[in-house]
């Protein structure tokens, strides 16, 4: 369970029992959430979590204790306590962004009692929910960049493709461009280096290519440069 928590970057999580009643055994929101999201990936776990009720050999009924399960688009994804945590929830929900299906992850913990929990999971849902927005955070005619020559020509810098991200309200975009030193002629569509971005969660590296070419020099600008080479010296 360590080595598997270590493989998922939860850096806030250690194991010292299988069964998490031991207090030495602890996490964060932060690391349930992205345990909760690589959990969901495997469709036999999201199927079995998103059940109100299932019939059981010898068990028989048995009902699901995330009361909230099929309310609010909750789909999962479990339920916990115990004297020294308290309450605690993991849950994620389907969601709307604009026009956009999206899934909402978020983790509770140390409430009073699962109820208390299943209203602030409710509460934040229907927050969240209404924040967030499919947004258009790169478009392929968006210019990034343009490489001037010392004679006129010019190459701008395009991404090649689209970038549609579902961001909430107040997420911050961070880009960054990487671009390769260049010498004429260069062709058109040629690959001059990467744009990165950056919101939130949201990670993506793209390359980055000219959509015109930039020619060599004529020789009458190589004169005229010779020329003022020569009397500036």
């Amino acid at each position: 369970m360590n080595a598997r928590a270590t493989a998922l970057h939860l850096t806030h999580t250690r194991y010292v029992d299988s069964s998490g009643l031991s207090p030495q055994s602890v996490g964060s929101p932060e690391d349930l959430i992205a345990l909760a999201q690589a959990a969901l990936r495997d469709p036999v776990f999201a199927e079995i979590v998103a059940q109100p009720e299932a019939t059981l050999p010898v068990a028989g009924r048995v009902f699901n204790v995330d009361a909230l399960v099929g309310q609010d688009g909750i789909v999962g994804v479990k339920t916990g306590s115990s004297g020294a945590a308290g309450a605690c929830f993991v849950f994620a929900a389907n969601v709307m962004a604009d026009k956009q299906p999206a899934q909402l992850f978020g983790a509770i913990m140390g409430l009073p009692t699962l109820d208390d929990v299943f209203t602030s999971t409710t509460d934040l849902v229907n927050a969240v929910g209404p924040a967030l927005h499919d947004a258009p955070v790169l478009s392929t005619n968006q210019v990034i960049a343009e490489y001037q020559a010392p004679w006129g020509d010019s190459a701008t810098v395009f991404a090649e493709q689209d970038v549609d991200w579902v961001v909430y309200d107040g997420m911050v975009l961070r880009q960054r461009t990487d671009l390769i030193k260049v010498k004429a002629p260069l062709p058109s569509g040629s690959s001059v280096g990467t744009l990165t971005l950056d919101v939130g969660e949201h990670h993506t590296q793209l390359p980055v290519r000219t959509t015109e070419p930039i020619f060599e020099s004529d020789i009458f600008w190589r004169l005229i440069r010779l020329r003022l080479d020569r009397l500036l010296q």
